[in-house]
């Protein structure tokens, strides 16, 4: 018996027919595979397709995810704490779910999710097989793709004994390339990135204006409140007050300020004053 064929348009397979007819009555309604029609008429529960788009959000919840989520046969899904629900229903939001929302989040959209995997290199098993890069992207958005990774698997703490605080990121020591990559993306130097005697790799970010740039940029985010509320935006640190109160000093000594009067007014030793200008204005060092 002659076989007509002819192939099906979504996925390419090819479809055999027994008949002219059944080919024509195909060809002419553009039929495609029984599998794709199952998916195409789906009723879902969520569209994960705005985890594709090029914004802040999306790469938010993209970082969120390769940090605390799990990719496997067209599904991801995550769970977190009671405390954190408010975050699963922020994710729900976005991806417009129509289930229950307890503990976590568990979604299937295949062809959207093996998009996305392809799209940031994302493997099943992401733990010890990390994306080879994470730079071939916008990197304005990936900023926001760093954020995402802090909420989903790292720390926001107080500094001992100070006012600012610390990042810390702890994760398999295959990560240790992309680790240096959130340095570079985040204008921060890499040498911060080490890898522990348990053999973890860890970043460690506790330059105040590094934390508190990150603390601005999470305000455009849905981010998880109870970590960066932490971070005091108006905190300035020892370092930079320091070099702050240095250029003013040097920019008064520079319009003939008489030493003592920029003492006064600034509430510092005349000697600090003489130290300066002695090492910056005399030898025209500014």
């Amino acid at each position: 018996m002659e076989k007509y064929k002819r192939i099906c348009k979504i996925c390419g397979k090819e479809l055999e027919y027994n008949s002219y007819s059944a080919y024509w009555l195909a060809e002419k309604n553009n039929a495609i595979c029984r599998s794709c029609a199952s998916r195409k008429n789906a009723k879902r529960k969520c569209d994960l397709s705005p985890l594709l788009d090029e914004t802040p959000e999306a790469y938010y919840w993209v970082g969120f995810l390769l940090a605390d989520g799990h990719f496997e046969n067209g599904r991801i899904k995550f769970y977190l704490g009671i405390k954190d629900k408010d975050q699963i229903k922020k994710f729900a939001n976005f991806i417009k779910w129509k289930g229950k929302i307890g503990s976590g989040i568990s979604v299937k959209h295949t062809e959207i999710v093996e998009e996305l995997c392809k799209k940031f290199d994302i493997k099943h098993n992401k733990t010890y097989e990390p994306p080879k890069t994470v730079l071939n992207h916008n990197k304005e958005l990936l900023k926001y793709l760093v954020i995402g990774f802090i909420d989903g698997d790292g720390n926001i703490e107080k500094q001992y004994k100070r006012k600012g605080c610390f990042i810390r990121i702890k994760i398999h020591a295959s990560w240790e390339n992309i680790l240096k990559e959130f340095c570079e993306i985040i204008e921060y130097d890499s040498t911060h990135v080490k890898i522990n005697k348990q053999g973890y790799a860890i970043l460690y970010i506790s330059n105040s204006a590094t934390v508190i740039k990150l603390k601005k940029e999470s305000t455009k985010i849905p981010v998880l409140k109870r970590k960066w509320n932490k971070i005091d935006e108006n905190f300035v640190s020892r370092c930079i007050s320091s070099k702050i109160l240095k250029e003013k000093i040097i920019k008064m000594l520079n319009n003939n300020v008489r030493n003592k009067d920029i003492s006064n007014e600034l509430k510092i030793s005349e000697s600090y004053v003489s130290n300066i200008k002695n090492k910056y204005v005399k030898k025209g060092r500014l």
